[in-house]
């Protein structure tokens, strides 16, 4: 059964370093734990108002401005030039902004702004109204000129409710199963887990409720709803909480459309209570449309959609969608063509109508006409769960409305969701544990989040659990207990242990997963003490396992293709290494998320193989596809690793630079006080001027100089110059060595040229020092 430290063992030598031995996982800092992650600084929210003003300061006039304005929208940001402003708006594209400009600025940046999708409304707020009629009107997202402030926030709270209703974009809200279908499987598995997990619903509200007095510290109406909630709240009121535009939508939508894991997780009990209430309410709602003899429903919602994403959506017909939120919607398709905006918005927005065809026997999700448990009752509405699937049908435009008609279906058998039927039997279960909670995390490759939440939670009743259960689960410990001591000794004399793992493994009673297990150990012992042969015997013990009980896409089957292939690479069979690396890679495509890190490393590990199968075209094909992986990719703290593993690589293709050397140096020059100062140094940025002074070393300058202008590059991109003094002196010193390179080569001109940008740098070293 999973252990989540025996998982995170394998993903260790799954995804180690390709050329070195096992890494040091990176330290969790206190402060990054799940229970501070409602920062003040960060949009929790969907909607953020701008305040644009050379006036905003620190009278008691502007901060009770700030404070009624924050009463509609939390999030609020104060700006005194244009310049400023429209670098927050264009920087923040997939933000909904409501933008309030002095007039005299307006007239400014209107014109700038207007047409940018993120825009959603602006308002003029200013003391001589007349002046600014005039040039407004030609601007439709200009909801007023206002010189009383009270009339400023009461259109600007009826703009937001009515955002609210009908949201602007479905971005996120509608995630194609074709763009990267292990994301959405797995954080759908994972809100499973969490529906079906036993809380103690008291504690879990408490922490709910410090945590969101902590971000609305200075939002009067929001602390007051924080302690209604906290005084009033019921599981059988989950929906009109909902339903209520308050802390509780505001949050938990934008945390469902981004997957924001540590606010879902820290509203697990009242999501837990939304299921279960929708879940009653489904088996009354199906009741009644049974004995109306209705095989199907159809359901509309109205909404703004942008040109872009009304594109998307007619180039996915026939395939596969998923809500990634609840959705509202209506049996009413005449309300639903009011929210729809009935072509009014055009040429910035669409409307659009969803009709959604929902055959009863087909869908597995819990839907309801929640019109009388809702905030608002005067209307009906039917509310949809998170994770419902439909086949995208048709788009047709019928006056100035588009028609999006949606279909629930079965989804054609594949690895996926063969992968989800049997992680929701085998892994998840009626009541998971927390254990099943860090497998998810972990089979997300997300593991650093999976540490972090495993100091979190309380683990002593799954402790006392554990200690309860059978002598197969005793035994089985025990077994595990002496492979792990000899993976974690890798010597000879470790095979002691293995003798006495396998005898005390005969005693106890076995299923295949537990031999699974032990087999893998096995292995991996063998090969850390290079007993390649009996790795060899062992991993092939693994395979067949894996293939007669998993569904191909399990987390197991990278693991231990990755391990087989590397076996295989010890022993120079290169191409049988790269068999199973490619079978590596097949598995992960299933489960990681496409931009996820570890692809990045299979893709080195690859290249490698092809260094020494001399196929280097080939090796520098999957070095390009690690880089450009590592540009998309959020995990940061695996970047520096990887990346000096393209390093390595590319020199050894390139410059068949002898890969100790360039440890050596990198270790060196690593160490050196330069790069320790600055703390924050990208090490892929690093990792190209170490790899450039190798080259330069060698006589290569043209190759050199490559390298350190592509590191020169990220260096002035990611750090302004007066951050801090080491970022000056090493820009400095690569402007100088690039200088050398070009020297080298006999090329005057370039190497003056490059001398003097290192004097200027240092210059303004020295100016900065002075102002100190």
């Amino acid at each position: 059964m999973y252990h989540p430290n025996n998982v995170t063992l394998i993903r260790e030598l799954v995804f180690e370093d390709a050329c070195s031995s096992q890494q040091s996982q990176p330290s969790i800092n206190a402060t990054s734990s799940p229970a501070n992650i409602l920062r003040c600084d960060i949009n929790l929210e969907d909607f953020t108002v701008l305040w644009l003003d050379t006036n905003n300061n620190t009278s008691e006039d502007c901060l009770r401005t700030i404070q009624q304005l924050r009463s509609v929208i939390n999030y609020l940001k104060t700006f005194t030039t244009v310049d400023e402003c429209v670098e927050y708006v264009k920087e923040y594209y997939s933000e909904t902004l409501f933008l309030i400009t002095s007039g005299e600025l307006g007239e400014q940046i209107v014109p700038i702004v207007h047409d940018l999708t993120q825009i959603q409304s602006i308002y003029v707020f200013c003391l001589k109204q007349y002046l600014h009629e005039q040039w407004t009107a030609n601007y439709s997202k200009v909801k007023g000129v206002f010189v009383n402030r009270n009339n400023l926030i009461r259109t600007l709270k009826a703009n937001v409710l009515e955002c609210t209703c009908s949201p602007m974009t479905i971005d996120n809200s509608l995630r194609y199963l074709n763009d990267d279908r292990a994301s959405t499987m797995w954080f759908e598995l994972l809100l499973t887990t969490l529906i079906r997990m036993e809380y103690s619903g008291a504690k879990a509200k408490q922490d709910l409720i410090e945590q969101c007095r902590l971000y609305y510290a200075d939002n009067e109406s929001q602390i007051k709803v924080i302690e209604e909630f906290e005084r009033e709240y019921k599981p059988s009121e989950a929906i009109k909480w909902y339903t209520r535009d308050s802390f509780v939508y505001r949050l938990l939508n934008k945390a469902f459309r981004t997957e924001n894991i540590d606010i879902i997780y820290m509203f697990r009990f009242f999501v837990k209570d939304l299921y279960n209430q929708l879940k009653q309410l489904y088996e009354e709602f199906i009741k009644v449309i049974r004995e109306w003899d209705l095989l199907k429903l159809t359901l509309y919602r109205g909404q703004l959609l942008t040109c872009n994403e009304l594109e998307k959506v007619k180039q996915n017909i026939n395939n596969y969608v998923s809500m990634n939120t609840f959705l509202s919607t209506t049996m009413d398709e005449i309300v639903a063509r009011r929210y729809s905006g009935e072509g009014l918005q055009k040429p910035l927005l669409e409307s659009v109508v969803f009709v959604l065809d929902i055959d009863i026997d087909i869908i597995q999700l819990p839907i309801a006409d929640i019109q009388e448990h809702s905030y608002f009752k005067d209307e009906s509405e039917i509310l949809l769960p998170v994770g419902i699937q439909f086949q995208i049908k048709s788009v047709d435009k019928m006056e100035n409305i588009w028609y999006i008609n949606l279909s629930t279906c079965r989804e054609p058998i594949n690895a996926w969701n063969q992968l989800n039927d049997y992680i929701l039997k085998q892994e998840i279960g009626d009541k998971p544990t927390n254990e099943a909670f860090l497998f998810l995390l972990n089979s997300m490759g997300n593991t650093i989040k999976s540490d972090q939440y495993k100091n979190l939670i309380n683990m002593e009743n799954e402790v006392q659990c554990r200690l309860s259960q059978s002598t197969v689960d005793t035994d089985t410990a025990a077994t595990l207990r002496y492979y792990e001591k000899i993976i974690e000794e890798k010597t000879e004399t470790a095979l002691y242990c293995e003798q006495l793992a396998v005898r005390r493994f005969e005693t106890s009673l076995m299923n295949p997963f537990e031999w699974r297990q032990l087999f893998f150990y096995i292995a991996y012992a063998s090969y850390s003490i290079e007993d390649n042969e009996s790795a060899l015997t062992y991993i092939s013990f693994v395979l067949k396992i894996d293939l007669k009980y998993l569904p191909f896409g399990h987390p197991y089957f990278g693991y231990d293709y990755m391990l087989a292939g590397k076996i295989h690479r010890s022993l120079n069979n290169y191409d049988s290494a790269l068999s199973y690396y490619e079978k590596a890679l097949e598995a992960a495509l299933v489960y990681l998320p496409l931009n996820h890190p570890s692809f990045a490393r299979i893709y080195v590990t690859m290249a490698l193989v092809h260094r020494q199968l001399k196929n280097d075209e080939k090796a520098l094909i999957y070095v390009e596809k690690a880089e450009n992986l590592l540009k998309q990719t959020s995990h940061i703290h695996e970047k520096g690793d990887i990346s000096r593993l393209i390093g390595i690589v590319d020199s050894r293709i390139n410059g068949h630079i002898p890969l100790e050397d360039y440890k050596k140096r990198f270790e060196n020059d690593r160490k050196s006080k330069q790069f320790n100062e600055l703390e924050e140094l990208d090490y892929w940025d690093v990792d190209f001027i170490m790899n450039a002074r190798i080259y330069l070393e060698q006589g290569k300058p043209e190759i050199a100089i490559k390298k350190f202008k592509k590191g020169l590059d990220r260096l002035i991109q990611q750090y302004s110059l007066d951050i801090h003094h080491s970022t000056f002196d090493i820009i400095a010193s690569v402007y100088n060595e690039i200088g050398d390179a070009y020297c080298s080569m006999n090329d005057g001109t370039s190497t003056i040229e490059l001398y003097q940008c290192c004097r200027c740098v240092s210059s303004s070293r020295t100016r900065n020092d002075s102002s100190i």
